[in-house]
């Protein structure tokens, strides 16, 4: 009686970059041994190729001719770095920073080191010594916004990607994601032109259609979301939030097998998202293949045990597939992880109903309603459970409230006309009856339908059964 829903997820890539120096610093190398400084410029070099083991090779050498230079051990710790030798790169940086406190730049790397390995604080104060030093560069403004925005400080992290592209307007990651700290800060009016900017500085950024594919999906324009995603995965084939979140868009559009087919790249590319299983499970689901649907949520559960929607889907499934044992399971399951959501209270309910387990819906319902009385659903559900349950007169009293929260709900007022009836009150369910069918004749069916079960729980009286020969029986049914 009461429809359900399953949640779908959109992520929202969040872009994390660490900045170099476009030159070698070479501040004091004025002193430092001619043949060290030959084997630093060839690591420099080695490092703009992208060939970091050349690189450390050809920094060790500069080092083992002069170990007094800052900036050989700043770049040494760098190529460390890419190599995943992180405990070293932090030895090489605070040799560094012992040989040149007034560098900003060993700062900086040793701030994103910290960043890395989300140690947060450590990152922050070495990105606000590093801007005490060199207050007008970008790249330290910029890398210090992203440790802002995973700690949720979204209003500094705006701060931050602003003043980043105040002092290089050309900087398509900040405005990116810039972008996405406003639209965490509900800022949606200017999301859109941050991200547009961003592809006009750079066409071939896949992350800033990525990006922009979420705002449309979150708007509801999913061709144009279809349309930045494409485009995001033709940049970068190996992108699975791109494909996880084209398959949202799908399952938006009832396109299911479009949306498994990307769950399943997405999945070939991160086997562990939750995520990308929950909403596989959906697309089967609304397939209504509920077996399948079972399999993905299982598998969704498996990597994040934790997240009570993925119970919640599945024990929906459950319930859709009449094994209701398995449903109550999973939504007290639902409960022990997420006690203060009055929804999870209310779907254990409708269970409960079907198995006319009355009091203990009744209980649950009335958790749902303490935790949000300004259900009108919910309000709904306690008025059809007191009506099985023979208590016509607090039936109508719940669907009254449903209605005055919900006064265009169809389905309250034929709830309604049922307690009426169940009440005796035959004339004012006529009253209501021949309102409701001038604007909704079609409720004439489910009125009939609703009767029956009610008779079917033996819920019943002259008053219905009379009301009921006034419908007269539908061709399809039988009295």
């Amino acid at each position: 009686m009461h429809r359900q829903h399953i949640g779908l997820s959109v992520l929202l890539l969040l872009l994390l970059t660490f900045m170099v120096a476009s030159s070698a610093p070479a501040k004091h190398l004025s002193s430092a041994d001619p043949q060290s400084v030959e084997q630093y410029d060839l690591g420099f070099q080695a490092y703009e190729n992208a060939d970091y083991v050349k690189a450390l090779a050809y920094f060790n050498k500069a080092i083992a001719l002069d170990s007094e230079q800052a900036p050989y051990f700043s770049f040494r710790g760098l190529m460390q770095f890419h190599l995943h030798q992180f405990d070293d790169a932090l030895k090489d940086y605070a040799r560094s920073i012992a040989l040149d406190a007034s560098e900003a730049y060993p700062y900086y790397l040793r701030a994103n080191l910290y960043a890395h390995r989300d140690q947060d604080v450590y990152a922050l104060t070495d990105y606000n010594q590093a801007l005490q030093l060199d207050p007008e560069q970008p790249d330290i403004y910029y890398s210090r916004g992203h440790v802002y925005k995973q700690l949720g400080k979204y209003t500094l992290a705006a701060h931050d990607f602003s003043r980043a592209i105040d002092l290089n307007p050309h900087h398509a990651d900040a405005y990116t994601n810039r972008a996405i700290v406003k639209q965490a800060l509900g800022q949606r009016e200017s999301v859109f032109t941050d991200l547009q900017k961003a592809l006009e500085i750079n066409p071939n950024d896949d992350k800033a259609y990525y990006n922009r594919g979420t705002y449309y999906s979150e708007d509801k324009q999913y061709d144009k979301a279809l349309a930045d995603f494409d485009q995001a995965i033709a940049l970068e084939p190996g992108f699975a939030a791109a494909y996880f979140n084209r398959g949202c868009a799908y399952n938006q559009i009832k396109a299911y097998d479009k949306a498994l087919s990307d769950f399943e790249r997405a999945l070939a590319l991160d086997p562990s998202h939750a995520q990308s299983y929950n909403n596989r499970g959906l697309a089967y689901y609304m397939k209504g293949d509920y077996a399948q649907a079972l399999t993905a949520y299982t598998q969704a559960i498996k990597w994040a045990p934790q997240d009570p929607l993925l119970y919640r889907n599945r024990a929906l499934t459950y319930a859709k597939h009449k094994q209701n044992e398995k449903a109550l399971l999973d939504y007290t399951r639902v409960i022990v992880l997420d006690p203060q959501n009055p929804q999870s209270y209310a779907y254990r309910a409708d269970v409960y109903i079907e198995q006319h387990q009355l009091a203990r819906a009744k209980q649950d319902i009335a958790q749902a309603l303490k935790l949000d009385p300004q259900s009108a659903v919910n309000h709904g559900r306690m008025g059809w459970v007191l009506l099985l349950n023979h208590e016509g007169k607090a039936a109508q009293q719940h669907f009254e409230r449903s209605l005055a929260l919900d006064p265009k709900s169809k389905a309250m007022k034929i709830n309604l006309i049922l307690a009426l009836l169940a009440n005796q009150d035959d004339e004012t369910a006529v009253k209501q009856w021949l309102l409701l069918a001038q604007s909704a004749p079609e409720a004439k069916q489910t009125l009939w339908e609703d009767i029956e079960t009610l008779r079917a729980h033996q819920v019943d009286n002259k008053a219905l059964r009379s009301f009921q020969q006034r419908l007269s029986p539908p061709a399809d049914s039988a009295p």
